[in-house]
């Protein structure tokens, strides 16, 4: 048995956004992984394609070699006709989902994308197609999730949190559309530190939160989050040697809820084993291995507003 990689990725939501690190997979030579997740009301659509199978990853000598998959013909169909992906966005890590700093990791080869008309449609059941080149065809079916809004918190919001170290505070964050969802996640992605009543420049901050995803969460429609702090500096070079921590009086931050279908959590629990038989790391394809399924997302600005150490912490 030869351990290769399948590589994550998310159709849709502006970018390839990877919702979770390469897993081991026991095959036998190489495969095409094609792993894509429909996001609803994302209106462009993006698919990443790669081969894995036997080699050597240069970073870290695992006994993997990932390669794109240049040359694909990747067909996207909802029923009104088919929409040719082509290969030309760039695909970013999971950084790019979760609120982390974006543009890591990029990848321009074996990506391919489309503007959608109308966007990923809740309820509407898709097809994908993927023609490799030379020889073989992956194809997968999967329906979109239900719209995604968040009743609380209320836009522009104002939450107190204590500095790292000490006793986190819990934010409970409701939303409809998820009822029926497998899982669902709530990231925190800072967008503007202010000082002093205004922005701080080349401010580059953290917010420390757990969990990430839920399991089950999506049932009870409610996500309880614990907030551990926010983290900021001042950059004043770009090899971050001399960055300056300080304290904003604010940070504006995006509060993005995603609810997974049960075919994504699935994949999720089989391919974080150490070894994945060829069936496990195949959901939502009929051949190949990855991913074909759903998820849907909603955003909302929120504003964390850190606490001195040690000082009393208004409460939510």
């Amino acid at each position: 048995m030869k351990r290769i990689a399948a590589a994550a990725l998310l159709l849709a939501a502006g970018g390839c956004s990877f919702l979770r690190d390469p897993s081991p997979i026991e095959a036998l030579g190489e495969n095409a992984v094609v792993h894509a997740m429909l996001v609803t009301g994302a209106d462009t659509v993006q698919v990443l394609v790669v081969r894995v199978g036997p080699g050597t990853t240069p970073n870290t000598g695992e006994n993997v070699a990932v390669r794109p998959l240049v040359g694909a013909d990747v067909r996207l169909n909802a029923g009104a006709g088919d929409v040719r992906l082509t290969e030309s966005a760039l695909c970013y890590s999971q950084f790019e989902l979760g609120g982390g700093p974006p543009g890591e990791q990029p990848q321009t080869a074996g990506c391919y994308t489309a503007v959608l008309a109308g966007g990923v449609r809740p309820g509407a059941a898709y097809s994908l197609r993927v023609a490799l080149p030379g020889d073989g065809t992956i194809e997968g079916v999967a329906t979109a999730r239900p719209a995604l809004s968040i009743r609380d918190p209320q836009p522009g919001a104002r939450f107190h949190v204590r500095p790292p170290g000490e006793s986190p505070r819990t934010l409970l964050v409701r939303v409809s559309g998820a009822a029926d969802a497998a899982s669902a996640s709530a990231d925190f992605i800072p967008l503007a530190a202010f000082r002093g009543g205004s922005v701080v420049p080349n401010a580059a901050c953290s917010v420390g939160y757990s969990p990430g995803i839920q399991p089950e969460a999506g049932a009870e429609r409610e996500i309880r989050t614990l907030l551990h702090g926010v983290s900021c500096v001042e950059r004043t070079n770009p090899n971050g040697t001399g960055d300056r921590p300080f304290r904003p009086d604010s940070l504006r931050t995006r509060l993005r809820v995603t609810a997974y279908d049960s075919a994504y959590v699935r994949y999720l629990r089989q391919t974080g084993q150490d070894a994945v038989s060829v069936r496990d790391a195949r959901v939502g394809l009929t051949s190949g291995l990855g991913l074909f399924a759903a998820a849907a997302r909603a955003d909302r600005d929120i504003v964390l507003i850190p606490c001195a150490p040690q000082a009393v912490c208004p409460q939510p």
